[in-house]
């Protein structure tokens, strides 16, 4: 079995929902799964700017709403 055939199974497709910031082709996708009322989840966002910044075309960042309290 392959890298990629691995990562594939490892990582959900991503769908209409899905929020992107970037290229799904960029050589690093991170795909997060954040509850908007959530102030370590808004913490967290912080860090993920941080790295958008540094790392600019060559990064993607997936956003999932998945809330904590219905």
């Amino acid at each position: 079995m392959s890298f990629h055939s691995e990562i594939s199974q490892v990582i959900p497709p991503l769908n209409e929902h899905d929020h992107l910031q970037g290229s799904p082709q960029s050589s690093l996708v991170l795909m997060e799964y954040e509850d908007y009322q959530c102030p370590q989840c808004q913490r967290a966002n912080e860090l993920v700017k941080a790295i958008q910044q540094q790392l600019a075309d060559q990064f993607c960042f997936v956003f999932r709403h998945f809330p904590l309290r219905a």
